[in-house]
């Protein structure tokens, strides 16, 4: 047989092959991804991130600070210069804030900042 007689089988079949697509991703699991970037309302900032309504501002251990904002966030910058924007935690009293991987509570003491894999870090009010 010719050449051209094994090449034309094969080029029919190959027509008939498709690249393989990656599924969309299903509507709930877009939706419950959404939901949960909802939730999470931490976001990590430069550090130019802005200062404006400060309500109060704490030092703390290892060049680590936390200022509160409006009353209603915390923002930590953290020793390595990120900032992170914390929700307070509805209805806490003392003001407790939590993120995913940081929180900050005001107690009659002082406070402390929190980090997970890291530990605690205690913080007092700035002068």
């Amino acid at each position: 047989m010719t050449r051209l007689a094994y090449a034309l089988p094969l080029a029919i079949l190959m027509a008939g092959c498709k690249p393989t697509v990656t599924p969309p991703e299903p509507e709930a699991t877009r939706s419950e991804t959404a939901e949960l970037r909802a939730q999470t309302t931490a976001t990590t900032r430069g550090p130019d991130a802005s200062l404006d309504g400060i309500t109060m501002r704490y030092h703390c251990e290892q060049g680590h600070r936390v200022d509160i904002v409006g009353g209603d966030s915390a923002r930590v910058t953290l020793a390595d210069g990120r900032v992170v924007d914390i929700p307070r935690i509805a209805d806490s009293a003392p003001p407790r804030y939590a993120g995913i991987a940081l929180s900050f509570e005001v107690g009659s003491d002082g406070a402390m900042l929190g980090q997970d894999e890291v530990g605690g870090f205690a913080c007092r009010e700035a002068d």
